[in-house]
């Protein structure tokens, strides 16, 4: 997924890749970031599952009507973790991509 986002790079994409210290990074959150979310959604989900969460979740919802006001559902549980979990992802690579901008030496120490 990130291949074809770099494939489908443009003209136009190349000044914000440059002038921002995690601008490949940003390039490919917002190029490639859907179709990460749905590799991701369907793992968060299991692991929900594999740790009961859902259980839980089902087991609070039916003693009160409030989570269910509320909007609290599997799917926004989901929703939720994945998002924040491709945030994290996406934060972790930025941080990484603006020391290697900072210290690019850094990235030929290991090759040379």
């Amino acid at each position: 997924m990130f291949r074809a986002a770099i494939d489908n790079m443009g003209w136009n994409d190349v000044p914000s890749l440059v002038s921002k210290k995690d601008g490949a990074t940003r390039y490919l959150q917002s190029s490639a970031g859907g179709v990460l979310n749905e590799k991701v959604r369907p793992l968060i989900a299991g692991a929900l599952d594999d740790v009961g969460a859902y259980r839980q979740l089902d087991q609070l919802a039916s003693n009160s009507q409030l989570l269910s006001v509320a909007g609290i559902s599997r799917d926004r549980l989901t929703d939720s973790v994945t998002e924040q979990a491709l945030k994290g992802i996406f934060l972790y690579m930025g941080n990484e991509e603006a020391a290697l901008r900072k210290n690019p030496g850094k990235l030929l120490k290991g090759i040379f």
